[in-house]
């Protein structure tokens, strides 16, 4: 069965100040990310070794808006997101993403490998045979350079927007005035960059076999 798997790793974790409390943040955070994308989730958000976790999903419907959640939590810690989509060899674990392996697994780690060159957020896809592929990679690239220097609301606005909010929705949760928001967009040109994903998304999922 060919799934969406994904691997990531907090940059630069060993010189977070309070690095347990991080850890315990980051534990609630992928919880709630696995309550509220359980029907896409195959395998939960795990935190595997050191500061990693990893998780399985059946398609890239909600990936973007669950990395851009986690990466608004986490804020102005960075993460490298690493997605792959293939093969998984072995019995499916729907209670934790540990004890499996496979090529999407395997393809998933070459990426993260690829991306640890980076200090920075980022996010690279591979495992899918479309001839956007290196396009796609291209645009997360600017894309996540961008976010890299916004600051915690604009990615707050961007993630609230991939969950489907208004405007008018977002001021309360972000701790900020409706004013705030509008402001974060026209400043940061979040709406811009939703739509970006939003295509990305529909052009990985044209690429799943069926």
């Amino acid at each position: 069965m060919k799934v969406v798997g994904l691997i990531a790793d907090i940059v630069e974790s060993r010189e977070i100040p309070a690095r347990a409390e991080f850890q315990r943040n980051l534990k609630f955070v992928l919880d709630a990310i696995n309550g509220r994308s359980a029907e896409r989730l195959l395998s939960p958000f795990t935190i595997t070794i050191g500061d990693e976790f990893q998780a399985l999903y059946v398609d890239f419907q909600t990936v973007f808006r669950d990395i851009f959640w986690i990466a608004w939590q986490v804020h102005p810690h960075r993460i490298r997101f690493a997605i792959n989509y293939n093969l998984i060899t072995t019995e499916l674990n729907r209670d934790s993403a540990v004890g499996m392996d496979g090529p999407v697994f395997h393809g998933a780690r070459e990426q993260l490998d690829v991306l640890k060159q980076r200090a920075s957020t980022a996010i690279r896809v591979g495992g899918l045979a479309l001839r956007s592929h290196a396009l796609i990679n291209a645009a997360l690239d600017i894309l996540c350079d961008n976010v890299d220097r916004w600051p915690r609301t604009a990615v707050g606005v961007l993630a609230h927007d991939l969950s489907g909010l208004k405007a008018q929705k977002m001021a309360e949760p972000l701790g900020v005035t409706l004013r705030g928001v509008y402001k974060s967009m026209n400043d940061n040109n979040t709406q811009h960059h939703g739509a970006l994903l939003r295509a990305i998304t529909d052009e990985l999922e044209s690429g799943m076999e069926s």
